[in-house]
């Protein structure tokens, strides 16, 4: 015979965890910098979305002033090959070097982000190339983010 579930032990459970002190972060108020320039150099069309998407979390209310420069780099590999020796998978690499600049501070900050995925080879070549572009959003998405978090916690830690 199955027991039923103490209400008591539940209220008391519910309680416990709730008052444990977890608050979640606003990472709107952790972004206190605002970037003045960003210099690119390497591949353009993903230099130009990385910069439109960390462009957009700048805070334009704050004092501190920051310079960013952006290298990037694509690789892309055979990964998987089927019987008859066709390229069945592709695999793309995407290596940005970051390099951050204090304006007020004349303070150097360096680091590297790299994000890797694979796609499939279509029937068609156009289909081909829509899997890769696809992939390489999803990428420049991921690396993007990775950025305004390394920005954040670099810069709350001076």
């Amino acid at each position: 015979m199955l027991n039923k579930p103490n209400p008591f032990l539940f209220t008391v459970f519910l309680i416990l965890i709730y008052g444990c002190g977890f608050k979640f972060v606003d990472k709107s108020k952790l972004i206190n910098f605002k970037i003045d320039t960003i210099v690119t150099s390497g591949e353009k069309r993903l230099n130009y979305k990385i910069k439109n998407k960390v462009l957009l979390s700048s805070n334009d209310q704050s004092n501190r002033r920051i310079q960013i420069d952006l290298k990037s780099e694509r690789k892309k590999s055979v990964k998987e090959k089927n019987i008859r020796n066709e390229i069945t998978k592709y695999e793309v690499m995407v290596v940005t070097k970051i390099i951050v600049t204090e304006i007020n501070n004349l303070e150097k900050k360096e680091f590297s982000i790299s994000k890797f995925g694979d796609y499939v080879v279509a029937d068609q070549y156009s289909k081909t190339l829509n899997n890769e572009r696809k992939l390489l959003d999803i990428l420049t998405n991921k690396i993007s983010e990775a950025i305004i978090e390394k920005l954040t916690q670099n810069l709350n830690d001076l």
